[in-house]
Parts: structure tokens; sequence; C-alpha cells
């Protein structure tokens, strides 16, 4: 039986939230749009990175990288790291 997706949420750096959910995502992901009002929220990327706004205009990045272990943490830059363990 596989194990269900682990949530990781990064509320101290701004509400952010980090699925693990490995071979399912896309499954999750159609399951969360199907259920917003707006469907304009969900832009795909193929990049080792993400630029986000947050509200008030400030602008942020997301960074993610292959590790030796799950690891979500602030950057030097103040940017989100997420690193996951290479499969």
């Amino acid at each position: 039986m596989d194990s269900p997706p682990r949530l990781w949420s990064a509320c101290a750096l701004g509400g952010d939230l980090i699925l693990d959910c490995q071979q399912y995502l896309i499954e999750f992901v159609v399951k969360i749009m199907g259920a917003c009002k707006n469907k304009n929220v969900l832009t795909v990327v193929d990049t080792g990175s993400i630029s986000h706004e947050m509200l008030g205009g400030k602008k942020g990045m997301v960074n993610f990288s292959t590790g030796v272990e799950n690891l979500i943490s602030k950057g030097k830059d103040g940017s989100l790291r997420v690193v996951s363990v290479a499969s």
C-alpha cells in the first residue's frame, strides 16, 4: 500500500505549502484545480525556481534542488529553498 502524501507547511515563511506526493502529483493538482474558482492560479514551469508576487506587491522566489535529505528552509537571499532526495 502506498503511503499518503507528506505535507510540509512553512507558515513562518509566509504560509507556503509544499506537498510531497511523489507519483500522484498530477492527480492531486487536477483535484485542487477542479475545486478552485480561479483556474488561472496555476502555472507549470520547467525550471529550478519559480517567482511569485505576495500580497502587497512583494516579490518572492522558490528554488528547487535535489540533495541527500528533504529540506525546506529560507535561503541566504530570502528565497524559499526546497530540497528533495533524488529518486
